[in-house]
């Protein structure tokens, strides 16, 4: 299995790009005891912290500990399955993307390594740094497999989800962003026709809501068995969830929305923030040119073309709220460790980047095809050898 994964050079570009991106960017926290606040309660991983990972719905976390890891939270290790985690995650988006050439896969490790999150879990929260990573890499698996597995792989999708959600819940949105990103890629280069990708999106759904009913019972067969119930009354809690909103749903999705808005254009750099958010605002519009040049040269007829622009545009308004759901989920109240999906947002330009080289070598290879076909063959000619005179005819 590892040698089939080194032989692929998609696999090898993706670990030196994470190794690259983890180490350049976070190692500092890998080579040092530069524990804080609520990592100085994890610093070893005892009964109560056990319990209150499963209280709050997270039970993935003390099987990992067990299997990989321990319970003594060691910066150098958490490094390691950090660079492994992201590798993985980065190798199966190339495999949904058709990312074939280093450049893109060196940027799209870049966006899954460095952003925002990143940095406040390897500053604050380096315990838990692996194990998210972990969880993103699961959300990616569900998206390839509900992709490339046929009629059923939204079935089979699901089950990765549950682990991202007994992980850290908020990260299932990298799957949802992931989903829109792959349906709209899809109906702009005629993958898909308009009925085909809403069918598709259903699917999506179904994996979704077959994911959450498998976690619930999970967490369910767990207070049955262990006597853990889920906490309640904490901003965390999974209970929050279902709770009643004390806010209203229409202030909470205007809320989502104004949030995510200010994470994407407003960040806490040296940098001015003019410059910063100029700076989102080009690789955003660079991103819908991109897309428009893309259904442009789709070949379709104008109406096909229309119904597939206007489902795209639609699952872009949506994707806001993909990111972060988890703000009408807990009322309102988020923090950066729950915002991972948002920065998927850069990563739509590098997978149609990926997708236009693409196009434009099939395009030559069709015109170089063509061209010999129709090209006139160009007979040949021998030279003949001059006649040698008939010895008989001489002597008459």
């Amino acid at each position: 299995m590892l040698k089939k994964l080194w032989k692929d050079p998609v696999f090898r570009y993706g670990l030196i790009s994470s190794a690259v991106w983890v180490l350049v960017c976070h190692a500092y926290a890998f080579f040092n005891d530069l524990f804080s606040h609520d990592a100085l309660n994890a610093l070893y991983a005892s009964g109560v912290e056990e319990r209150w990972k499963v209280e709050l719905g997270r039970f993935v976390f003390p099987v990992y500990r067990t299997i990989f890891r321990g319970a003594l939270a060691t910066p150098w290790i958490i490094g390691l399955l950090t660079i492994v985690w992201v590798t993985l995650a980065v190798y199966v988006l190339a495999k949904v993307f058709g990312l074939q050439t280093f450049a893109p896969i060196f940027f799209a490790a870049g966006i899954l390594a460095v952003n925002r999150t990143m940095f406040c879990l390897g500053a604050t929260y380096l315990y838990e740094l692996d194990i998210d990573m972990l969880s993103v890499f699961l959300a990616v698996l569900s998206v390839y497999i509900w992709k490339s597995s046929g009629r059923f792989g939204f079935l089979w999708g699901a089950l990765p989800l549950v682990g991202t959600l007994g992980i850290y819940q908020c990260n299932i949105s990298v799957a949802a962003v992931l989903v829109i990103f792959v349906l709209v890629l899809a109906l702009v280069r005629g993958e898909l026709n308009a009925k085909e990708a809403f069918r598709k999106g259903l699917l999506s759904l179904a994996m979704f809501v077959i994911a959450a009913l498998i976690y619930l019972v999970i967490l369910k067969l767990i207070s049955w068995v262990f006597g853990i119930e889920p906490v309640s009354g904490y901003y965390n809690s999974i209970t929050n969830a279902l709770a009643p909103k004390t806010r209203g749903i229409f202030s909470l999705l205007v809320g989502m929305y104004r949030d995510y808005r200010k994470t994407v254009f407003y960040w806490p750099t040296t940098y001015p923030s003019v410059l910063v958010m100029c700076a989102v605002l080009l690789s955003l519009l660079a991103s819908v040119a991109q897309l428009m040049w893309l259904a442009v040269r789709k070949k379709a007829s104008r109406n096909e073309k229309c119904w597939a622009l206007l489902l795209a545009a639609a699952l872009l308004l949506l994707l806001p709220a993909a990111s972060n759901l988890a703000y009408v989920l807990n009322n309102g109240d988020v923090h950066d460790l729950m915002k991972y999906a948002v920065w998927m947002v850069f990563l739509l330009a590098v997978a149609e980047q990926a997708m236009a080289t693409s196009m434009l070598l099939m395009e030559q290879m069709e015109v170089t095809r063509l061209s010999t076909l129709t090209k006139p063959m160009q007979v040949t000619r021998m030279p003949t050898s001059p006649s040698r005179p008939n010895p008989s005819a001489a002597e008459n």
